[in-house]
């Protein structure tokens, strides 16, 4: 951790723990935070189902000034939540919703904002209906849809383009309810199969870095002795960037599906 931090972190403006798998799995993801905070990253937040979170790291979490908690949430009942939800328990859920506003009242902090990122597909876009007893009842400062991709999950279950007309007309229902308890709302309604073309995705491939345990092995790539011009060479940094801003296109097909979300 401490390498990747030498090479990465002071050029940083954000960092992001998570997305693509679960951070809190690895007992030593504190640590990552703490090195965030001592190169002085501007933006850190971290992606987590929370199922492992303890109020102690909730605690130093807060006390560190980390920006953002992002809570994966596939259901906003009970029924759903735990089909969707790999050993999710829905009070075990909503339990920390409460202690994470609990202890930032204690510790008069206004951060971290939390942030519900809701991933539908057509069975369970039934509990958006429920979405203004859900915010009436807990508090949280950004409800963001996704769309189900096909990103190697078990559930891989596209939504077809004829749920479009239903799914747009829930989200402007949630609007409403966003709107009265100032909630962001973040959607992804022009879109929802991921089958168009995206005409900004090329500038994901110049300021988006995903590492992950196999990126030293898969790089070839001695992180010890690692710099990040050393990094970028083996990415062809240099030579994607060049290529995106001439042909304004990504040389990396799943950057097609990002960059799809309005504020609503």
């Amino acid at each position: 951790m401490n390498n990747l931090a030498r090479i990465f972190f002071p050029k940083a403006f954000q960092l992001v723990l998570g997305c693509g798998a679960e951070p809190t799995i690895n007992r030593d993801f504190m640590h990552l935070f703490r090195l965030a905070k001592q190169y002085k990253i501007p933006n850190i937040s971290i992606v987590t189902n929370g199922l492992l979170l303890r109020d102690q790291q909730i605690k130093e979490i807060i006390e560190l000034g980390i920006n953002e908690i992002i809570l994966s949430a596939h259901g906003l009942e009970k029924i759903n939540y735990e089909r969707f939800m790999v050993n999710g328990k829905f009070p075990q859920f909503v339990h920390l919703l409460e202690t994470i506003n609990k202890l930032k009242l204690e510790l008069n902090s206004t951060t971290p904002s939390v942030r519900i990122n809701y991933t539908v597909n057509e069975e369970n876009m039934i509990d958006l209906h429920a979405f203004d007893s859900f915010a009436n009842n807990y508090k949280f400062e950004t409800f963001q849809v996704r769309p189900i991709m096909d990103i190697g999950g078990k559930y891989n279950k596209l939504m077809d383009e004829n749920l479009s007309q239903k799914f747009t007309k829930l989200i402007h229902k949630i609007k409403n309810t966003c709107d009265d308890k100032n909630i962001t709302l973040l959607a992804n309604t022009l879109d929802i199969s991921y089958k168009k073309k995206n005409k900004d995705a090329f500038i994901i491939d110049s300021v988006y870095t995903y590492l992950s345990p196999n990126t030293e092995k898969q790089l070839n790539l001695d992180i010890q002795n690692a710099s990040l011009r050393k990094y970028k060479s083996r990415v062809n940094w240099y030579t994607n960037l060049i290529k995106g801003i001439l042909n304004k296109k990504s040389t990396n097909k799943d950057s097609e599906r990002f960059l799809k979300y309005d504020i609503i």
